[in-house]
This record gives C-alpha cells, structure tokens and sequence, in this order.
C-alpha cells in the first residue's frame, strides 16, 4: 500500500511567530490568539512590538514595529518569500525550513525597531 508523505499540520502564523521568537529572543512573547491573521509580539519591558502580516495573494511578508501605547508610527519592511516547492505562503510556513528567513526578518525587526523614537521622546512628545 502506498501512503502519502505525512504532512505536520501546523498554524502558519503560530510557526512564523516562533521562528521570529528564536530570533528576537524569549524577551518577545507572542501576544496573538488562535488562528491570527498575523504574528504579533511583545516586549513588555521595551514597551514595544512586533508584527509580521502574511499577504497570501503577493507571498510576501510584512513586518512593523512600534511604541506599545505610542504615537501610531510603525516602520514597516517588505520580506518576499522564496516559495520554491511550495503549494503557496501558507504551506511555505506551516512546513517549510524558516531558519535563514527567520534570521533575516529579525535583523529587518531590529532595524525597524531603532527607527523608534526612544521613551523619552515618545513621552514627551519628541521635542527633546
């Protein structure tokens, strides 16, 4: 009997917030809930977050960063996803080797996230 290839049926968004985890650091929890449409993270001690959309129609990836309870800036980067033997983004997440992708994003975060102004200047307005 021939039985096809087992595949792990896994939350896209769920194994996209992890990988960023393993990135960002344990510092970052995810703060989404069942079956989100995007990966959300938060550094409660930053006072800061995280987010990676997945555009299913593009395959591409978008990530932001901002000030928890700040002014509504949110730097944002574009990641393209390389869905080579993959049926679609989805499947690319949901089972496909996020390691090299995950590291890229997470220095794409950490960029976004300097773009930030500090505490300070959030607190006061920025005319420090």
């Amino acid at each position: 009997m021939n039985t096809p290839p087992f595949e792990p049926i896994l939350d896209p968004v769920e194994r996209l917030a992890e990988a960023l985890r393993a990135g960002l650091g344990q510092a970052w929890e995810p703060t989404m809930g069942p079956n989100a449409p995007a990966a959300i993270l938060t550094n409660a001690a930053a006072g800061r977050s995280v987010g990676a959309d997945p555009d299913p129609e593009t395959g591409r990836i978008t990530l932001q960063a901002w000030i928890d309870g700040g002014d509504g800036r949110t730097p944002t980067a574009i990641y393209t996803a390389d869905i080579t033997r993959h049926r679609d983004l989805a499947h690319w997440l949901s089972c496909g080797d996020l390691t090299e992708p995950a590291v890229v994003m997470a220095r794409t975060l950490r960029l976004l996230l300097a773009q930030l102004p500090s505490h300070l200047d959030s607190q006061d307005g920025g005319d420090r």
